[in-house]
């Protein structure tokens, strides 16, 4: 079929698609009277449209006033799954505009063109038998489109490619090919990650750095959290961190079980999430690394909160939560833990583990502290963590009371997550509750003290280990203390009473004094808290 003529300088096809068609045309020899255009799909005619809106850059002396503009909204939208070849011609002669033939080619991406015509579609269903096929396919999909994702992520088609290569070369590099692995690891814990929150999250921040470091690709998953939260999100993918979460993945155990085969090691943050997990991981990632990371000994936290607070009802839990950790550790390759006090109750609990002591990455200021000038205490912590309630409600009741008596205007800050309104209600002249606070280095910069008043808990103490990092030193009881090796400047600062605490704070009223432990501190973290040293002590137990 021969080509129409071009309609050169009386008329364009600005754009084509799926719904719209738009652009201008004329009649040089009759420029004042608006032009009818055929709009044909595949060479066959769809529609006519009359060209006469106005368009400004049309409107020109002796052009007809500008009024030869079309912009046509299609009745029924070019399907999408299909080439189309869209010609515009004028009606009265035939003649092609410019810019025309325009080829729509076939969406392969979910783009807006499509998902309205999956909108129109469900829309226009009719009968719950039409109902349910329709719900049957696009199940079908979401799970195929799920499968495809898993392989990606794998590695399973690449690997599936490489191997039908090598069985082609000769069976010896088949063999070779079947051998393979990719370096992958998975991170699991009971919510995304923030280091503003709590320690727990800054550890497992600091081990998927170690991970990247040594060459694994990292993966992430919440099982209290379906979804990410935006924040976490935007920080994980930064990090080049993938992460489970709707709507590719609904579940910890969905991820296992799509994924299956696709990971060299699996990290299982916390008790509850071994407990949870390690069957379903030995099931679907038979050949991969356990590591157990303790986070702190529940079971050891909830018998020192019976004993202290005279609640003998938690030890019941506790014996449950000692079965479940000792378990946890027998069934793991590799159980981590931060102190090695727990190290050692580890090792009476579960005599056949492997235990390991590897603390976490815990950045410093730039510059050796000075405390000229500096004034308060300061108390961090998470308050959905009972020990840190306890140690608020100690510190302002009992410690501070015997400071104020020597020192009347000395302040107390309280600053930490999910403040609860008993705390807040501590706030007075000398106590101020911040509740959360998302950047405290402005905090740290202006205060003298750290202090960590816990009288149960256990694990390593985040609270203590940034005190020290930011230039505070951190007066603390035996049980903040534990698991740190602390020199011989730092361990004054470790009270075991109300009274022990009272007279360290004031004691630090002196500069020389208070500037000579900050710097120890400081040096301390700088010394034994760095990420090329947690990366050093992982390199063995990720291997």
């Amino acid at each position: 079929m021969p080509r129409p003529p071009q309609a050169c300088g009386q008329g364009y096809l600005d754009y084509v698609g799926h719904r719209r068609v738009c652009g201008w045309a004329q009649d040089a020899a009759r420029p004042n009277v608006p032009v009818t255009i055929q709009i044909l799909d595949n060479g066959r005619l769809i529609t006519k449209v009359l060209a006469n809106r106005y368009r400004g850059d049309l409107d020109v002396p002796g052009s007809g006033g500008g009024r030869h503009g079309f912009d046509c909204l299609l009745p029924v939208p070019f399907t999408p799954t299909e080439r189309h070849v869209i010609r515009v011609l004028r009606d009265h002669d035939g003649v092609e505009l410019l810019g025309s033939p325009w080829v729509l080619d076939p969406i392969s991406e979910l783009d807006a063109d499509l998902q309205d015509a999956f909108s129109r579609i469900v829309q226009n269903l009719r009968g719950r038998k039409k109902s349910e096929q329709a719900i049957r396919f696009l199940m079908e999909q979401v799970t195929a489109l799920r499968h495809q994702m898993a392989d990606q992520a794998t590695g399973r088609t690449r690997k599936a490619q490489e191997r039908e290569l090598a069985l082609r070369s000769g069976a010896r590099s088949a063999g070779r090919a079947r051998t393979q692995a990719g370096g992958r690891i998975l991170f699991v814990d009971e919510r995304f990650p923030d280091a503003t929150r709590d320690a727990g999250s800054q550890a497992i921040l600091s081990h998927m750095q170690a991970a990247q470091a040594l060459g694994l690709d990292v993966v992430f998953a919440a099982s209290g959290e379906p979804e990410a939260p935006q924040a976490a999100r935007d920080m994980l993918e930064k990090a080049k961190i993938s992460i489970w979460s709707l709507p590719f993945y609904a579940s910890v155990e969905e991820g296992l079980r799509l994924e299956s085969h696709g990971f060299t090691c699996v990290y299982l943050h916390r008790v509850g999430i071994a407990s949870r997990y390690m069957e379903l991981v030995r099931l679907y990632q038979p050949k991969a690394r356990v590591i157990y990371s303790v986070a702190d000994l529940h079971h050891l936290r909830l018998e020192r909160q019976a004993r202290e607070m005279e609640q003998p009802e938690l030890l019941p839990r506790a014996a449950r939560l000692r079965l479940q950790e000792g378990l946890g550790a027998l069934q793991a390759h590799v159980t981590l833990t931060h102190s090695p006090v727990e190290a050692a109750v580890l090792k009476q609990l579960a005599p056949p583990a492997q235990v390991c002591t590897v603390s976490w990455c815990v950045p410093t200021v730039r510059k050796k502290p000075r405390m000229a000038g500096r004034q308060g205490v300061l108390f961090v912590g998470h308050y959905a963590h009972v020990p840190n309630v306890d140690a608020a409600f100690w510190l302002v009741r009992e410690v501070m009371p015997l400071v104020w008596a020597q020192v009347p205007d000395m302040p107390c800050v309280l600053v930490g997550s999910m403040m609860p309104p008993s705390i807040q209600a501590l706030a007075g002249p000398q106590v101020q509750a911040l509740g959360h606070v998302q950047d405290l280095a402005p905090l740290y910069a202006r205060m003298r003290i750290g202090v960590a008043p816990l009288r149960f808990g256990a694990g390593l103490k985040g609270k203590v280990l940034e005190s020290f990092a930011a230039g505070l030193p951190c007066v603390m009881t035996p049980t903040a203390a534990e698991g740190l090796t602390l020199p011989d400047i730092l361990r004054p600062l470790v009270a075991a009473d109300a009274t022990g605490m009272a007279q360290v704070i004031l004691a630090l009223q002196d500069d020389q004094l208070a500037t000579a432990v900050a710097q120890a501190g400081w040096q301390f973290i700088k010394d034994n808290f760095s990420q090329k040293a947690v990366t050093g002590l992982l390199k063995t137990v990720f291997s």
